[in-house]
């Protein structure tokens, strides 16, 4: 009899474990694919950067035109930062981005344009001499 029970109790417990797990799995944000476009006339280098991943992962270079995806991102509360470098090494681009805001706004795609490029002209000096991406995060 006693055997009856300690099984009992031994799928009670695996029922509840289940349970809690798949309850988690359901109430969690599932992780997502970041889409960044070069919708420049030049090469760009482009590094995905979130704080708690520590130094900005490179994704490689995107032609004109092309596109580049960054897989398996997860819900972050720390910003992801999106950096591009052109063919010299210099950053021409670098923005922080929260989850809500790619989510929301953006359909989690972000397309670099000249006129962005052009909005930086001049924000980051000597970048080209082995700076990472985290080293020139300006405040807006």
């Amino acid at each position: 009899m006693r055997t009856g029970w300690n099984k009992f109790l031994f799928i009670c417990v695996l029922l509840l474990i289940f349970s809690v797990l798949l309850l988690c799995m359901a109430s969690c944000e599932p992780g997502f694919d970041l889409k960044v476009e070069n919708g420049t006339d030049q090469v760009l280098t482009i590094y995905v950067d979130v704080s708690s991943m520590g130094k900005p992962a490179r994704q490689g270079n995107i032609e004109p035109g092309q596109h580049i995806y960054t897989r398996g991102l997860w819900l972050a509360e720390e910003p992801y930062e999106i950096t591009a470098k052109n063919k010299h090494g210099d950053i021409v681009y670098s923005r922080q981005f929260g989850y809500f805001e790619l989510r929301d706004d953006h359909d989690f795609k972000v397309v670099i344009s000249e006129s962005d490029i052009e909005s930086e002209k001049g924000k980051y000096l000597n970048s080209s001499d082995n700076v990472t991406a985290s080293d020139n995060i300006t405040g807006e």
